[in-house]
């Protein structure tokens, strides 16, 4: 009989115990997340962020968010490629602050701005969240070499970071156009037209999921064959940006096509 008692108090010492092992670690983990979060250079959440600009020599864009997807409205009114603006904005909220300079410290050894390299930056990345614009420029190299000098522009210290962060951005404006002709997924289609010049292919799904040939004549269309086009409609990608309007269609021969696919 006296086991029992003995028992329920070492089991409960052991609950309390674990109960305070997790609370210990839950707080040194909220700790180390703020440190995290006061280390990097720009607070902020992607997902709220609206608006991008970035200006390098050879880059001068902005991008502006539309729904859940981006696009591009300079230089080029298109699509962005949405994968790339997460990857730029995951690459900003990842920037952390180390070897920071401050601005007494400038001023204690009489340096300036300029001569970090941030007269003239070797790239300029704005974003707006909820309103608030944070901009980040990138310096000169570091003396040693490996490394950049990076400054938010509306503070004064100065930080170093991976010379990872200025490879990582676009060469080309085109770096940040989607590619993919037809957005969405093939299962989301219910309804194909193929224009020729001899007549027109339409294929048309009904709401039990059954794809029938509406012209040139009526009846059951094979959904292998359907299928079949639709993934190959949505595998088309963009090789090369020839031109960014249809003002000189005749010299591409889309003044008469040989199809159009909607």
């Amino acid at each position: 009989m006296s086991r029992f008692p003995t028992t329920l108090v070492l089991l409960a010492a052991v609950l309390l115990l674990g109960g305070y092992i997790v609370l210990v670690e839950r707080k040194a983990d909220q700790q180390d997340r703020r440190q995290e979060r006061a280390r990097r250079a720009l607070r902020f959440e992607p997902e709220r962020v609206t608006h991008l600009r970035l200006a390098t020599a050879e880059v001068q864009a902005a991008l502006e968010k539309e729904g859940d997807g981006w696009r591009l409205t300079s230089p080029v009114r298109a699509r962005a490629h949405a994968g790339e603006v997460a990857r730029l904005l995951d690459m900003l909220e990842a920037l952390v602050r180390s070897e920071v300079i401050t601005g007494r410290e400038q001023r204690e050894q009489n340096l300036t701005p300029g001569d970090f390299g941030f007269a003239r930056p070797r790239a300029r990345l704005s974003l707006r969240e909820n309103g608030r614009e944070m901009t980040l420029l990138i310096g000169r190299d570091t003396p040693l070499g490996g490394n950049l000098f990076v400054k938010v522009e509306s503070e004064a210290s100065i930080f170093v970071a991976s010379s990872n962060l200025l490879a990582g951005l676009p060469t080309r404006v085109d770096d940040l156009r989607e590619r993919r002709v037809f957005q969405g997924f093939p299962g989301e289609v219910n309804r194909v037209d193929v224009r020729r010049p001899d007549g027109l292919l339409q294929l048309a799904r009904t709401d039990q999921g059954v794809w029938r040939m509406q012209k040139p004549f009526s009846g059951r269309a094979a959904y292998a064959a359907v299928q079949n086009l639709l993934d190959r409609l949505f595998e088309v990608r963009v090789v090369e940006f020839v031109a960014d309007t249809i003002a000189a269609a005749s010299l591409y021969g889309l003044d008469e096509p040989s199809a159009q696919v909607t």
